[in-house]
């Protein structure tokens, strides 16, 4: 994980690079989004949950991954947020801001090609390398029941190092290689052809600035309920490039309801359940191919062994996002996240993680991912 930061610095220009064979990258600029808070909801605070959130630590139900195929990070999927630490953050009376930095890598190595009755090739598809990610995301409160959030990533596609590694894991646990043999290994490479016409193609090292996405999210319903519920609704900026994969070139929309609870039957067993949608403005990558909506999903479990430690378990999916008969971008996406997690006393938490796909080539074939999070000011 040391090595996915290290690599994302230099590609940004903050660590001197060795010389290489690699192209430069350019340096990421500082981005500043002025943003207006909606009129919260009326709300009558619940003064015991204000107080256990400030004599416990709160630790997140959600992990922070999510699908990081070049072509499906890019087109504005919710970010996977946390209702348990919202309420945490409204619940407590300094109104305290909250951060999260999130670092991960993703491996993806296959390729698949499509033929009509008459053998005539009509897709084929190749997708080879690794992203590393790091996502700077931060709420501040708009409202008694209400926060504004702001996602910051920034993204670099590189040749990498970890098919060997994945090869064994998958080895290890009688998983499927799918086609990686018969690639050379640590490469990148990432080409989509149609009708004989390459439509999109990456085979060098890049980075930058992502696209930034802001949020407006708030609790619903009643305090007294056991399970807590949440709505967010926020946009997709094209700051990215389309290029470089590190955007799609279009802005997009997205919607979600959430709701959180804990288990009756098994204690310290905590649930959060997210359905959305995201809907994608025209324009960009593949856009011709791309379907102006997608469905988005998530499921959660997180149990507390002790006051501080935990262990997670998420099931992430979406449907179809490209019109494609090939699998790595023409079916639905679902994959398996694993991780655990410690409280850093009573504001801060770290989780590391690990993804493996469930339906395999819409999704990397292997991820690794740490998370810190942070409230700013507590009583």
């Amino acid at each position: 994980m040391l090595a996915t930061v290290i690599l994302l610095c230099k590609q940004a220009g903050y660590v001197p690079k060795q010389p290489s064979k690699h192209r430069p990258v350019f340096a990421v600029l500082a981005t500043a989004v002025a943003t207006t808070a909606m009129l919260a909801l009326p709300v009558t605070t619940n003064a015991a949950l204000a107080s256990n959130a400030k004599q416990e630590p709160t630790l997140p139900t959600l992990l922070a991954s999510g699908n990081r195929a070049p072509l499906m990070q890019i087109v504005g999927l919710p970010l996977p947020l946390d209702l348990e630490q919202f309420r945490a953050q409204i619940d407590n009376p300094a109104r305290p801001a909250w951060w999260r930095i999130n670092v991960s890598n993703a491996s993806l190595s296959s390729q698949s090609s499509v033929r009509d009755s008459n053998n005539v090739l009509r897709e084929r598809i190749l997708q080879d390398g690794e992203m590393a990610r790091l996502d700077i995301t931060a709420r501040w409160m708009s409202g008694r029941r209400s926060g504004v959030v702001l996602n910051v990533p920034l993204i670099a596609h590189h040749s990498g190092n970890m098919d060997q590694a994945i090869e064994r894991w998958h080895s290890l646990f009688g998983l499927p290689n799918s086609n990686r043999d018969i690639r050379r290994r640590d490469s990148i490479e990432y080409v989509y052809e149609r009708d004989g016409q390459e439509l999109m193609r990456l085979d060098r090292n890049v980075s930058g600035l992502g696209d930034l996405q802001l949020e407006w999210q708030t609790l619903l319903g009643d305090d007294s309920t056991a399970i807590k519920k949440a709505a967010r609704l926020g946009v997709k900026l094209p700051t990215g490039d389309k290029n470089k994969l590190t955007g799609s070139g279009a802005a997009a929309a997205h919607a979600e309801f959430s709701a959180a609870g804990v288990l009756e039957r098994i204690p310290a067993m905590r649930w959060q359940l997210s359905v959305g949608a995201v809907w994608m403005e025209g324009g960009g990558v593949l856009n011709d191919l791309r379907r102006p909506a997608a469905i988005t999903a998530r499921a959660s479990l997180a149990k507390k062994f002790t006051k501080k430690w935990q262990l997670q378990a998420q099931l992430e999916g979406h449907s179809r996002i490209y019109r494609s008969s090939t699998d790595e971008i023409g079916r639905a996406g679902l994959q398996l996240s694993l991780g655990a997690g410690r409280a850093l006393g009573k504001r801060s938490s770290i989780e590391i993680y690990f993804t493996e796909d469930v339906l395999t080539r819409s999704s990397p074939d292997v991820g690794i991912g740490a998370t810190l999070r942070h409230r700013i000011a507590s009583n």
